[in-house]
C-alpha cells in the first residue's frame, strides 16, 4: 500500500509540473484561504476553467469571507472577482461551472431568504450578477446540479418540501432564464429531491423522488413534453430503485439501480423500451458510490460484489454488452501510445509486472518487446514522436523522473537522452516536435523554469535553446499553437520549415507567436499581435500553400490571421461578418486549396462551416448546421468531409464539400455516430453504427454511390488510425 501511495504522489507531481509553472499564491496570510468549488457530485469538485485559461473558485482572504475568486496562474491574475456580501460576510459560491464564455454558480447575497440563488459572471466585477426570476416570493431557489449543454445551463431548484423540485434552464440573461417543468404536480407524482443530472449528447438524465415510486430514472430533452419517467422499478421500496453513477458513454447512459435483489448495472438510450439491464449471467452486484463510472478504451470499469460477497474489479465490454471480471493477461495487454516511426509501430503495453515498450511490423512474429527499462517499478510514457528512424518520447521511472528518451527499436538503442533535471526530479519534457533533423521541446532544468530546448538525440546535442522568459527562474512555457496551452499536441512546422509556437515573455506579455529555426538567433517573436500584458493566444494553426493560418485575439475579438513567419508578413484577414459574429471559432482545417473554419453562432445556437482562400472576398459560409453537438471535419485532398447530428431530422449525416454551394452534398444519413474519420489514398475512412446499431468500417470517395460499408467490425474510438506500410 505504501508503494501505491508513492506512485500516486509521483504521478501527481509529474503532471502538475507538465501542466504549467505553479506559484504558491497566499490568498489569506493570516490563516487558510480554503480555495474550493464545492459541488454535490464528488467527481465534479474541481475549479471551473474558462477558455482553458482562467480558473474560478471560492476562497477566503481573511477580509471578505468566502467569495468568488479567479486565477490565470499568475499572482497578478489571481484576485477576488466580486465581494457579493460586503465585509466579512460569506456568499459561499458553489457549483461553479463554465458555459460558453461565462461561468454560472450559486451564491447567497442574503437578499432572498437564507439559501443560494443563481449567479453568472464574465470574470469581471461589473459582469457578475444575480439572475432574477428564479426565486419564489421570499424563498431561495437553491439551484443545484448545474449542467452545461452547449452554452445553455440546466439546473434544479428546491424551495423546500412544500414546493418540491423544478427543472430550469438559463443562457445567462434574465429573459433567457426559464422554468421547464415544476415536478411538484400530480402529473409528476409530486416530485422532489431531483439530483444527479447527466448530459448525454444534449439529452438530460436524472433521478427524481415521487410520492408513489420513490427515486426513479427520468429524462428530458429540455421541454416539458419531453420530460418523462423511464423506470418504474422496485416501487415497493419507499426509496424506489435509487439510480446512481449516471455516466455518459458513446451516446448512451450507463447507471446502477436497486432492482429489489441488489444494485445492478443498467443502460438507457432515453426511451422506456431502451432502458434495460446489462447482461449479468454471473449475477454480480455493483458496489454503490456517488461518482460516475470510469471509462477507458470503450470499457466501463466499476467495483462489484460476487454472489459469495467477494469484491472484484469488473468491466463492461461495450461491444458485447457483457460484464466481465478484469483479468490482466500480461504480455501485450492495454496497448497505448501507438506511433508509426518509418513503418515500425511502437506502443506501450502491460507485460505482467509493469508497462514496457513494444514494437510491431503488423505480424504476430514481428510483435516483440523492445525494452523493460524499469522492471517492476513505476513506468509512465507520453509524447511519442517520430524523428526519422528513431522514436523520441517522455518517460518516467523511479530514478530519473520524467525525462527525454529515444529508441531505435533495439534494447541497446533505447536509453535516456539526457537527465535534464538531475536526480528524481522531472524536466517534464513536452511538445516534442521534429524539425529538420532535430527535436524542439519544452523542459525544466530546475534553474530556468519551463523553457525551449533542442536535441539531436545525443546528450551533448541536447541543450537550452533560448531562455525566453529570463526573469528569475520564471518560465516562458512554450507550447504548440493548436489550442490554449494544450500539452502533448505537436507544434507546427511552417511551409518555410520554421517552427511556430506560443510563448510568454516579460517584454511582450502573455502568449504571443514565436518562431525558431533551431538556433538561438533564429528563435524570436514573430509579432506582438495584442500589445500589452495580455496575449493574443494564437491557436488552430494550419498550413496552406506558402503561408500558415491561425486564430488570434486582438482588442477582444478573435480573428483569422496569416503569416509567412515574419513580422511584416503577419496580418489579419478582414472578414467583418465573421470577426464580429456573436459566438466563437471552434476549429480550423485546410484542404489542398482552401481553409475551412467551424464556428458556433450564439444568436442562432447553430454551428456553421466557413471557407476561405485567404482573402476577404473568398471567405464566406458554406453550410449552416442544425446541430448542438459540433462537427467532425476531415480534409481529403481538395475535399472536406464532415459529419454531425442534425437536430431537425434527428439523424447523423455525412457530408462533402469542395467549398462551393453546388459542391456541398449529403452523402449518407443511414448510419449513426460517425467517428475516427481519416484520410487515406484519396478516400475517407470512418467508423459508425448501421441502422441496427452494428459497428461498421466504411469508406467514401465523395459520392453517394461511393459511400459504403467495407466491413462489420468494431473500431475503438479512443485510438486514431495509423497509416503504415501502405495500409
Amino acid at each position: 500500500m505504501k508503494r501505491f501511495y508513492s506512485l500516486i504522489i509521483l504521478l501527481c507531481i509529474s503532471f502538475a509540473v507538465r501542466a504549467q509553472n505553479f506559484n504558491l499564491l497566499d490568498i489569506n496570510k493570516s490563516t487558510d484561504a480554503y480555495p474550493q468549488n464545492y459541488q454535490q457530485t464528488i467527481a465534479k469538485n474541481q475549479f471551473a476553467v474558462l477558455d482553458n485559461i482562467v480558473s474560478y473558485f471560492e476562497a477566503n482572504d481573511g477580509i471578505h469571507g468566502g467569495e468568488l475568486w479567479r486565477s490565470d496562474g499568475t499572482p497578478g491574475g489571481t484576485f477576488m472577482v466580486k465581494d457579493i456580501v460586503p465585509g466579512q460576510g460569506w456568499s459561499n459560491p458553489a457549483d461553479i461551472i463554465t458555459s460558453g464564455e461565462r461561468i454560472f454558480f450559486s451564491a447567497n447575497d442574503y437578499m432572498q431568504g437564507p439559501g443560494n440563488e443563481l449567479w453568472t459572471s464574465d470574470g469581471t466585477k461589473a459582469g457578475t450578477k444575480k439572475l432574477s426570476g428564479v426565486s419564489s416570493d421570499n424563498s431561495s431557489a437553491n439551484p443545484t446540479d448545474l449542467t452545461d449543454v452547449n452554452g445553455t445551463v440546466y439546473f434544479f431548484t428546491d424551495y423546500g418540501s412544500s414546493t418540491g423540485s423544478e427543472l430550469w434552464k438559463s443562457d445567462g440573461t434574465n429573459a433567457g432564464t426559464q422554468k421547464i417543468v415544476n415536478f411538484y404536480k400530480s402529473d409528476y407524482g409530486f416530485g422532489n429531491s431531483a439530483q444527479a443530472m447527466e448530459n448525454v449528447n444534449g439529452r438530460l438524465f436524472f433521478a427524481l423522488f415521487t410520492k408513489n415510486n420513490g427515486f426513479q430514472l427520468w429524462t428530458s430533452d429540455g421541454t416539458k413534453a419531453g420530460t418523462i419517467q423511464l423506470t418504474t422499478i422496485n416501487t415497493g421500496n419507499y426509496w424506489g430503485c435509487t439510480p446512481f453513477n449516471l455516466t455518459a458513454v458513446n451516446g448512451l447512459l450507463y447507471f446502477g439501480l436497486d432492482d429489489g435483489t441488489g444494485d445492478r448495472l443498467y443502460v438507457s438510450d432515453g426511451t422506456i423500451a431502451g432502458t434495460q439491464p446489462v447482461k449479468n449471467a454471473a449475477d454480480f452486484y455493483l458496489i454503490r458510490n456517488n461518482i460516475p463510472f470510469t471509462v477507458r478504451y470503450n470499457n466501463i470499469f466499476f467495483g462489484i460484489n460476487t454472489s459469495d460477497n467477494n469484491g472484484e474489479l469488473c468491466k463492461l465490454n461495450a461491444t458485447g454488452n457483457k460484464i466481465e471480471v478484469v483479468k490482466f493477461l500480461g504480455y501485450g495487454n492495454d496497448p497505448d501510445n501507438i506511433t508509426n516511426v518509418n513503418n515500425t509501430i511502437f506502443f506501450t503495453a502491460w507485460n505482467g509486472s509493469d508497462y514496457s515498450l513494444f514494437k510491431t511490423d503488423g505480424t504476430d512474429a514481428g510483435t516483440v518487446l523492445v525494452k523493460d527499462a524499469n522492471p517492476g517499478g513505476t513506468n509512465w510514457y507520453t509524447n511519442f514522436t517520430a524523428a526519422k528512424n528513431k522514436l523520441l518520447y517522455s518517460y518516467f521511472d523511479d530514478t530519473n523522473g520524467f525525462e527525454l528518451w529515444e529508441s531505435d527499436g533495439t534494447e541497446a538503442g533505447t536509453n535516456i537522452v539526457k537527465d535534464i533535471y538531475p536526480g528524481i526530479y522531472s524536466c517534464s519534457s513536452n511538445n516534442l516536435t521534429y524539425v529538420n533533423g532535430f527535436i524542439l521541446f519544452g523542459a525544466n532544468d530546475g534553474i530556468n523554469g519551463q523553457e525551449l530546448w533542442k536535441s539531436d538525440g545525443t546528450a551533448a546535442g541536447t541543450f537550452l535553446l533560448k531562455n525566453i522568459n529570463n526573469t528569475a527562474t520564471s518560465s516562458s512555457d512554450p507550447f504548440s499553437a493548436n489550442g490554449y496551452n494544450t500539452y502533448g499536441l505537436q507544434g507546427i512546422v511552417s511551409p518555410s520549415n520554421q517552427l511556430l509556437f506560443n510563448a510568454t515573455n516579460v517584454q511582450y506579455g502573455n502568449d504571443e507567436l514565436f518562431t525558431s529555426d533551431g538556433t538561438a538567433a533564429g528563435t524570436h517573436l514573430v509579432k506582438d499581435i495584442n500589445t500589452g500584458s495580455d496575449g493574443s493566444y494564437p491557436q488552430y494553426f494550419v498550413n496552406l500553400n506558402s503561408k500558415t493560418y491561425f486564430i488570434a485575439e486582438l482588442n477582444g475579438f478573435t480573428r483569422i490571421w496569416q503569416t509567412d513567419g515574419t513580422n511584416a508578413g503577419t496580418s489579419t484577414i478582414s472578414v467583418p461578418a465573421l470577426d464580429y459574429e456573436p459566438g466563437y471559432i471552434v476549429t480550423m482545417v485546410a484542404t489542398s486549396d482552401l481553409l475551412y473554419i467551424e464556428t458556433f453562432n450564439s444568436s442562432t445556437y447553430q454551428y456553421e462551416i466557413w471557407r476561405s482562400d485567404g482573402t476577404s472576398d473568398g471567405t464566406y459560409i458554406v453550410q449552416y448546421l442544425s446541430t448542438y453537438y459540433g462537427v467532425n471535419m476531415t480534409p481529403v485532398d481538395d475535399k472536406l468531409f464532415f459529419s454531425y447530428f442534425d437536430t431537425n431530422t434527428y439523424t447523423w449525416e455525412l457530408w462533402k464539400t469542395d467549398g462551393s454551394t453546388a459542391g456541398t452534398n449529403l452523402l449518407n444519413n443511414a448510419y449513426s455516430n460517425y467517428y475516427n474519420l481519416v484520410a487515406y489514398n484519396n478516400k475517407l475512412y470512418f467508423a459508425a453504427y448501421d441502422a441496427s446499431y452494428n459497428y461498421i468500417l466504411g469508406t467514401s470517395n465523395g459520392t453517394q454511390a461511393g459511400t459504403k460499408i467495407l466491413k462489420y467490425i468494431y473500431v475503438d474510438n479512443n485510438f486514431k488510425p495509423t497509416v503504415a506500410n501502405g495500409k
